[in-house]
């Protein structure tokens, strides 16, 4: 089970996933993200993945599918810490870590990357 909390924070959105965003309920995350997203103009979106028990390929494919979504509205995703280790591994494993900008907007970098980024960053200091 994916129970999807969402909360208005000033100039963004939090959402908190709790439990497993595997492929059995990545359809109910997308349906809310993109709901969420009709909504949405010029707004930061914070994922808190801290309280997923379980997380898979697809939710990584899913968060990268709907960056062009997102930006095209005017949206930023960013992870909040701490992100959950499974998510880092799945960036990992999926190759985000290469990139040096992102694949939509060539000034900015892949928020996938800077969340491998600040994770390296804080275990460097720990």
């Amino acid at each position: 089970m994916l129970k999807i909390e969402t909360e208005k924070k000033e100039d963004s959105i939090w959402i908190k996933l709790i439990g497993k965003a595997t492929v059995e309920h990545i359809l109910s995350l997308k349906e809310s993200l993109i709901s969420l997203l009709t909504q949405l103009k010029n707004t930061r979106v914070e994922i808190l993945t801290s309280e997923l028990t379980h997380a898979d390929i697809s939710f990584i494919q899913l968060l990268a599918s709907l960056c062009r979504s997102f930006s095209e509205k005017e949206v930023t995703l960013h992870f909040q810490d701490p992100v959950h280790e499974q998510v880092i591994e799945l960036i990992k494993l999926l190759g985000y870590q290469m990139y040096s900008n992102c694949m939509i907007h060539l000034d900015n970098q892949c928020v996938l990357k800077k969340t491998i980024d600040k994770n390296r960053e804080k275990n460097r200091h720990e």
